[in-house]
Parts: C-alpha cells; structure tokens; sequence
C-alpha cells in the first residue's frame, strides 16, 4: 500500500482498463510499442498488461520512479525481456507493421 500511495504521491495514476490485445484478440490497432529510453532508445514491441495494482509485486510498482512524468501509467510487458514494469502512456504508440519505415525520433 506503501508503494501505491507513492505513486499517486507522485501525480501518477495507474490504469486497469486500458486499450490490450488481449481485449480485443489479436486486433492490430490494440497492439503497441513503447519507447525504451534505459536501453537502445527505441520503440521495442510490449503488450499491455490490465492488471489490479494491488497485485503488482513492488518491483514493478517502483519502475515508476524511472519516470517524473506525471500523469496515466500503464503496467506493460516487455516482448524482448519478459519483464513488467509501468510507463507512461506518453511512451506508447501503435505497434508499427513489418512494412513501415521507423523512425527513430518518431
């Protein structure tokens, strides 16, 4: 409880009910990347992940302090490390398909 006052200490709001693959199948539009600035700074494929706050161990409840944006937060998986953490939603964009060109300052 002590982590999840933080975070609203913070100005950060957790989402429950955000926008996921999972609620939609496999629709193309639900599917996102997130800007990964800790590693190679580039959108790296996530999924995003609706679960109670309250269940989230305090690992990933503290990936909050990686951010002083205040603002939405969304709890995401990361596909290349099969990790958790929380993000703004600031940092999340539709999954781009094979055939577009990325950018890296998109």
């Amino acid at each position: 409880e002590a982590m999840l006052a933080s975070v609203e200490n913070a100005g950060k709001k957790l989402l429950r009910d955000y926008p996921s693959a999972a609620d939609n199948g496999s629709n193309r539009e639900q599917q996102f990347e997130a800007y990964d600035a800790d590693e190679d700074c580039v959108w790296t494929p996530v999924q995003v992940m609706n679960i109670d706050p309250k269940l989230l161990p305090l690992q990933v409840l503290s990936s909050h302090m990686c951010y002083q944006e205040a603002g939405d937060y969304v709890t995401v998986f990361w596909e290349t490390d099969s990790t958790l953490s929380l993000i703004p939603t600031t940092y999340l964009r539709p999954r781009r398909g094979k055939n577009e060109t990325l950018h890296q300052d998109d």
